[in-house]
């Protein structure tokens, strides 16, 4: 008769963690010396799955960042239309444009600047092709506003230059 495990054949005597004997330590694969899955490399961790919100926080601070360069970019029109009656005035026009834009627009930079990098994060992360489609539309809500805000203030610097001549 033969025993389901000969000792030669490298298998643990005692199946899963049964005790070799009453009172000692189970065995477990790996301790016996011979042990086939001794060598075994623990389960590869995955990676956790990509969530939604750097999708959902960068798509939010790019709204918020074309808001608030809308009420800049109104509130320096205002700020110049305000002081059309004076030649003087008129002519500090384009520096009071420049400022009040500026003014509006610092907190909507950063809030876009911290939103251009969540979605880059995210579409680093996207696994599937519709999620890297969303990160995009994040990308370009919070690169929008900072292009218009380049455009308002170079118009507002060439504008100035012509008012110097």
């Amino acid at each position: 008769m033969t025993m389901p495990h000969s000792p030669g054949s490298g298998m643990p005597g005692t199946p899963g963690n049964a005790p070799a004997y009453p009172g000692n330590t189970p065995v477990y694969p790996g301790a016996v010396p011979g042990n086939p899955y001794g060598d075994m490399q623990p389960a590869p961790q995955l990676a956790a799955p990509p969530s939604h919100g750097l999708v959902v926080a960068s798509k939010c601070l790019g709204v918020i960042g074309i808001i608030l360069c809308a009420i800049g970019l109104f509130a320096g029109v205002v700020s110049v239309l305000a002081s059309a009656d004076d030649s003087v005035e008129w002519t500090l026009a384009p520096i009071s444009f420049i400022l009040v834009v500026a003014m509006f627009y610092i907190l909507g930079g950063i809030m876009n600047i911290i939103g251009l990098v969540l979605g880059k994060t995210g579409r680093k992360r996207a696994q599937d092709p519709r999620q890297a489609k969303a990160c995009m539309v994040g990308i370009w809500l919070n690169a929008a506003p900072m292009l218009v805000f380049l455009v308002a203030e170079i118009l507002g610097v060439i504008w100035m230059m012509g008012t110097s001549l």
